[in-house]
């Protein structure tokens, strides 16, 4: 074989090499774990209640192991648990909003409305006899 020919084959297999050989040095990226996608669901999302009426509300998140929830509302007056939440109308009526917010992650969260209607006094008087 030509001395030409013989020197252009071993380039060409130093640079096969060099390329194949070059992707060996790299590190491997960690693989990171899947992460879980955290929801919050309110039940009921919807109510309709009397001026100082009581509506109780329940909660549950999946995707953490923390199920645990901070209690918000517009107005009224609201008692609540991790998991369950109570809920005082005021004497306005009007509407409210009841948020139950994930404490593994503050970005989670669901309201439920609750519609407050005025109480309506009865104006008949006793009938006399």
């Amino acid at each position: 074989m030509p001395a030409h020919l013989r020197d252009s084959r071993a380039f060409i297999t130093v640079l096969a090499g060099g390329i194949l050989l070059q992707g060996c040095g790299e590190k491997s990226q960690p693989v990171l774990p899947e992460t879980s996608i955290i929801t919050v669901s309110v039940t009921p999302k919807a109510a309709t209640i009397n001026a100082g009426a009581q509506a109780s509300f329940g909660v549950t998140v999946t995707g953490s192991d923390n199920r645990r929830v901070v209690w918000r509302a517009s107005g009224g007056l609201l008692s609540s648990t991790a998991a369950a939440a109570t809920w005082t109308a005021p004497s306005a009526s009007g509407v409210y909003t009841i948020t139950a917010i994930s404490e593994a992650d503050s970005t989670k969260r669901e309201s439920a409305t609750v519609t407050v209607t005025p109480v309506v006094a009865n104006s008949l008087a006793p009938l006399q006899p």
